[in-house]
Protein backbone atom coordinates (compact mmCIF):
# COMPACT_ATOMS: atom_id res chain seq x y z
CA UNK A 1 0.00 0.00 0.00
CA UNK A 2 2.87 2.44 0.53
CA UNK A 3 3.99 5.04 3.03
CA UNK A 4 1.05 6.13 5.19
CA UNK A 5 1.68 9.87 4.88
CA UNK A 6 1.73 9.62 1.06
CA UNK A 7 -1.39 7.48 0.72
CA UNK A 8 -4.52 8.75 -1.02
CA UNK A 9 -7.63 9.17 1.15
CA UNK A 10 -9.34 6.19 -0.46
CA UNK A 11 -6.46 3.97 0.64
CA UNK A 12 -6.99 5.00 4.26
CA UNK A 13 -10.65 4.06 3.87
CA UNK A 14 -9.89 0.83 2.01
CA UNK A 15 -11.85 -2.28 2.83
CA UNK A 16 -12.57 -5.50 0.98
CA UNK A 17 -15.95 -4.30 -0.29
CA UNK A 18 -14.60 -1.00 -1.62
CA UNK A 19 -11.67 -1.18 -4.00
CA UNK A 20 -9.66 1.78 -5.22
CA UNK A 21 -7.97 2.68 -8.50
CA UNK A 22 -4.22 2.34 -8.04
CA UNK A 23 -3.44 4.80 -10.84
CA UNK A 24 -5.59 7.55 -9.34
CA UNK A 25 -4.15 6.84 -5.90
CA UNK A 26 -0.68 7.22 -7.40
CA UNK A 27 -1.67 10.59 -8.89
CA UNK A 28 -2.59 11.78 -5.39
CA UNK A 29 0.79 10.61 -4.07
CA UNK A 30 2.58 12.30 -6.97
CA UNK A 31 0.72 15.52 -6.14
CA UNK A 32 2.09 15.29 -2.61
CA UNK A 33 5.60 14.71 -3.89
CA UNK A 34 5.32 17.67 -6.29
CA UNK A 35 4.09 19.86 -3.41
CA UNK A 36 7.05 18.77 -1.27
CA UNK A 37 9.51 19.43 -4.11
CA UNK A 38 8.21 23.00 -4.46
CA UNK A 39 7.64 23.91 -0.80
CA UNK A 40 10.10 21.68 1.04
CA UNK A 41 7.53 20.11 3.35
CA UNK A 42 4.29 18.13 3.02
CA UNK A 43 0.95 19.97 3.04
CA UNK A 44 -0.53 17.70 5.73
CA UNK A 45 0.35 14.64 7.81
CA UNK A 46 -2.18 12.17 6.42
CA UNK A 47 -5.13 12.41 4.02
CA UNK A 48 -7.69 11.61 6.72
CA UNK A 49 -10.64 13.61 8.03
CA UNK A 50 -9.10 14.29 11.44
CA UNK A 51 -5.98 15.95 9.97
CA UNK A 52 -6.70 19.68 10.27
CA UNK A 53 -4.36 20.55 7.37
CA UNK A 54 -6.09 18.03 5.10
CA UNK A 55 -9.66 19.03 6.04
CA UNK A 56 -9.91 21.97 3.56
CA UNK A 57 -9.04 19.57 0.73
CA UNK A 58 -11.56 17.01 1.91
CA UNK A 59 -14.39 19.54 1.95
CA UNK A 60 -13.33 21.16 -1.33
CA UNK A 61 -12.13 24.47 0.14
CA UNK A 62 -8.93 24.74 -1.88
CA UNK A 63 -8.76 28.53 -1.42
CA UNK A 64 -8.41 27.93 2.33
CA UNK A 65 -5.93 25.11 1.70
CA UNK A 66 -3.71 27.33 -0.46
CA UNK A 67 -3.98 30.27 1.93
CA UNK A 68 -2.74 27.97 4.73
CA UNK A 69 -0.08 26.36 2.52
CA UNK A 70 1.32 29.70 1.35
CA UNK A 71 1.14 31.57 4.66
CA UNK A 72 4.54 32.38 6.03
CA UNK A 73 6.26 31.56 2.73
CA UNK A 74 8.63 34.17 1.39
CA UNK A 75 6.90 35.73 -1.65
CA UNK A 76 5.42 32.52 -3.15
CA UNK A 77 4.52 34.32 -6.38
CA UNK A 78 8.22 34.29 -7.26
CA UNK A 79 8.37 30.48 -7.41
CA UNK A 80 4.83 29.14 -7.83
CA UNK A 81 2.63 29.81 -10.83
CA UNK A 82 -1.13 29.63 -11.08
CA UNK A 83 -0.64 26.71 -13.50
CA UNK A 84 1.24 24.79 -10.81
CA UNK A 85 -1.42 25.56 -8.18
CA UNK A 86 -4.10 24.30 -10.58
CA UNK A 87 -2.14 21.11 -11.30
CA UNK A 88 -1.50 20.29 -7.64
CA UNK A 89 -5.13 21.08 -6.84
CA UNK A 90 -6.29 18.68 -9.57
CA UNK A 91 -3.94 15.96 -8.29
CA UNK A 92 -4.97 16.29 -4.64
CA UNK A 93 -8.72 16.03 -5.15
CA UNK A 94 -10.29 14.06 -2.30
CA UNK A 95 -12.68 12.20 -4.59
CA UNK A 96 -10.65 10.03 -6.98
CA UNK A 97 -13.32 10.50 -9.66
CA UNK A 98 -12.49 14.23 -9.66
CA UNK A 99 -8.72 13.71 -9.80
CA UNK A 100 -6.77 14.15 -13.03
CA UNK A 101 -5.32 11.10 -14.74
CA UNK A 102 -1.65 10.66 -15.60
CA UNK A 103 -2.54 11.32 -19.22
CA UNK A 104 -4.37 14.54 -18.29
CA UNK A 105 -1.31 15.75 -16.36
CA UNK A 106 0.83 15.54 -19.48
CA UNK A 107 -1.58 17.94 -21.22
CA UNK A 108 -1.54 20.67 -18.58
CA UNK A 109 0.06 24.09 -19.23
CA UNK A 110 2.48 23.65 -16.31
CA UNK A 111 3.72 20.28 -17.58
CA UNK A 112 4.17 21.60 -21.12
CA UNK A 113 5.93 24.87 -20.35
CA UNK A 114 9.44 25.43 -21.63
Amino acid sequence: MGTVSYMAPEQHEYNIARKYDGNLSDVFSLGLILFIMVFGSPPFRKAVKHDRWYLPIQIGKFNLFWRNALSGKKDPKTYISQDLIELITAMLQHNPDDRVSLDDITKTPWFNQE
